[in-house]
């Protein structure tokens, strides 16, 4: 739960836990690539790289704790883990190739 890190008081309705979490991203990235060719968000690959960049960074502590705390391997975890970098790719992707001119997605 997020009370683990100081984000929430214990026993609070944003005291979710890992697996809230999860679906919650998950989610958002399921409506945001629904919603992509929509242009209703501003600033869409900004926001899409930083939430990205979070979800790596977290997946890289988990898989620290995992490791060298918890000294186990779940392979489960791992395949998260890959699609959590894996879209982290796909935003750094997006973010540098958002200053195309339109013309077939080449640059100007």
């Amino acid at each position: 739960p997020l009370s683990h890190w100081g984000l929430a008081k214990q026993g609070d309705a944003l005291d979710i836990g890992l697996a809230v979490a999860g679906m919650a991203l998950y989610s958002a990235y399921f409506v945001a690539a629904c919603l992509w060719r929509l242009n209703l968000v501003p600033y869409r690959q900004p926001l899409f790289l930083a939430v990205a960049t979070a979800g790596a960074c977290f997946s890289c502590y988990l898989l620290y704790v995992l490791k060298f705390i918890l000294g186990d391997f779940c392979i489960v975890c791992t395949g998260f883990h890959c699609v959590n970098f894996s879209m982290f790719a796909v935003a750094l992707f997006e973010f540098f190739d958002s200053g195309t001119s339109g013309k077939g997605g080449k640059r100007a």
